[in-house]
C-alpha cells in the first residue's frame, strides 16, 4: 500500500509540473479543500495595521479582482490581520496560468500597503509564485 500511495504522489507531482504543454488536468486526483491566499499587514516592530478597506487589481489592465467581502468580513479580517487576495474560486479560471496582482490598503482613504505578486493555479489549487504575503509598511 505504501507503494501505491509513493506511486499516486509521483504522478500527481508530475502531472501538475509547470512546462510549455500543460497538463491533462482531468486525471488529477486533488484534495478537497479550499485554499486562500491572504496578506497581513504590519509595522517594522510586528504591530498589525488594520486596514479600512483593501483592493486586489490584476495587472494590466486594472480589473478589480478583490474577493467580495462584508464590513463583518472586513472586521474579522482585521482581527485576524489577515486579508484574502486570491481563492480557489478563481482556480478554473487560472489553472495552469499566471497573472500578476497588486495588493493595496487603505486607512483613512490614504494607501499605506502596496505589493505585487505572481499567482496563479495548478490543476488543484491557487498559489503564490512570487511576493511575500507579509506585508511590512515602512
Amino acid at each position: 500500500m505504501k507503494t501505491a500511495w509513493t506511486i499516486l504522489f509521483a504522478l500527481l507531482a508530475i502531472a501538475c509540473e509547470s512546462n510549455e504543454n500543460p497538463p491533462d488536468c482531468s486525471t488529477v486526483l486533488c484534495t478537497a479543500e479550499f485554499r486562500v491566499i491572504s496578506v497581513s499587514v504590519s509595522d517594522p516592530s510586528g504591530t498589525t495595521i488594520p486596514l479600512d478597506s483593501y483592493q486586489v487589481i490584476e495587472l494590466p489592465g486594472g480589473n478589480d479582482v478583490t474577493p467580495a467581502y462584508s464590513a463583518e468580513d472586513l472586521e474579522t479580517y482585521r482581527e485576524f490581520n489577515e486579508y484574502p487576495i486570491l481563492t480557489d474560486a478563481r482556480g478554473a479560471e487560472l489553472r495552469n496560468e499566471r497573472v500578476v496582482l497588486e495588493f493595496r490598503g487603505f486607512t483613512n482613504e490614504t494607501r499605506v500597503a502596496s505589493r505585487t505578486f505572481l499567482v496563479g493555479a495548478d490543476c488543484c489549487h491557487v498559489a503564490v509564485f512570487e511576493g511575500d504575503t507579509d506585508i511590512v509598511v515602512e
